[in-house]
C-alpha cells in the first residue's frame, strides 16, 4: 500500500497494489489487452474526450484542450459551468461480469474469458507487509464480492477504457453540452469535456434564450439555467459510472 499523498498515511488515502503472479499477469497483457486494444480505436468506439490508456495520446492534450475552452469562453463571454470529477479507486471497482461480456463481444475466446473469470472468482488474496505475508487471506464470495483486476494488473487500463466507452457512449444525446462557434458563425461544435483515465472535466454552456431587459436578472437566469443543466449532466454521468461499479470522490468541486 502506497500513500497517494506523501506524508498522509490515512487509511482512505492509501493505494492498494496487487502483486500478481508474473506469468499470469503477462499472459493477460499478451493474450487479451494487446490484441484487443486496437478494436475500439479502429471502430471509433472511444470518445475523443478520453486521453488516457490510449496509444498516441498525451495527458498534456487534455490540459491544453481545457485551457483553450476556457479562453474561448472568456473571449465570447459565454456563460459556462464546469465540474471536475474523479472516480474513486477506478481499477478496483470495475464490475467483472460487465467487462467479461464486453471482452466476449470484442471477440475474446470463451476459454480465455472463462479462465479469467474463474481466476478472479477463486483467487485467495494475502497481505504482504514488512513483517511478511499474512497467514490468513480473503477471497471472492456472494456476500463479499470483489471487483476489478486490481491495481498493478496489466489488464487494468484496458478494462477501465472499456468501462469509459460504456459511460461516454450512453450519455443521452439530448443532454446539453458546451457549444463552441467559430468567429464567422459557420461552424458550431458540441463538446462534453476532457478526461484522463478516471479524472473527467464536464461542462455545459448556457442553453437559455433570455430576453429579460434587466441585465442583472438576465445574467442570473443564465447562471441558474446553466447550473441546472450541469447538475443533470453530472447526475447522468454518476449513474453511468455507478453502473460499471465506479463511484465519485466526495470532494469534487463545481
Amino acid at each position: 500500500m502506497f500513500e497517494e499523498t506523501p506524508g498522509d498515511p490515512k487509511i482512505h488515502r492509501l493505494r492498494i497494489i496487487a502483486l500478481l503472479e508474473s506469468d499470469f499477469n503477462q499472459a493477460n497483457r499478451l493474450l487479451i489487452a494487446r490484441p484487443l486494444t486496437w478494436l475500439p480505436e479502429d471502430n471509433g468506439m472511444i470518445s475523443d474526450m478520453q486521453h488516457g490508456s490510449r496509444s498516441g495520446k498525451l495527458c498534456q492534450s487534455a490540459v491544453l484542450n481545457k485551457q483553450l475552452v476556457f479562453d474561448i469562453m472568456k473571449y465570447t463571454k459565454e456563460t459556462t459551468a464546469f465540474r471536475e470529477n474523479a472516480a474513486v479507486g477506478c481499477f478496483d471497482r470495475i464490475a467483472n461480469p460487465l467487462v467479461l461480456l464486453i471482452l466476449r463481444s470484442l471477440g475474446l475466446p470463451e476459454s480465455i474469458a472463462n479462465s479469467l473469470a474463474q481466476t478472479w472468482e477463486k483467487t485467495t488474496h494475502l497481505i504482504r507487509t514488512k513483517y511478511g505475508i499474512s497467514e490468513e487471506g480473503y477471497t471472492n464470495d456472494v456476500l463479499n464480492l470483489l471487483f476489478g483486476p486490481g491495481q498493478g494488473a496489466t489488464l487494468g487500463p484496458f478494462l477501465w477504457l472499456l468501462c469509459f466507452i460504456v459511460i461516454a457512449t450512453n450519455i443521452n444525446p439530448s443532454t446539453p453540452r458546451m457549444l463552441h462557434t467559430s468567429a464567422d458563425k459557420s461552424i458550431t461544435i458540441a463538446h462534453l469535456g476532457e478526461s484522463f483515465i478516471d479524472d473527467t472535466s464536464l461542462g455545459c454552456s448556457n442553453q437559455s434564450s433570455s430576453n429579460n431587459d434587466n441585465l442583472n436578472s438576465s445574467i442570473r437566469l443564465q447562471f441558474q439555467s446553466t447550473l441546472t443543466v450541469l447538475t443533470k449532466l453530472a447526475q447522468e454521468w454518476e449513474r453511468l459510472l455507478y453502473s460499471t461499479g465506479g463511484a465519485f470522490r466526495t470532494n469534487n468541486n463545481i
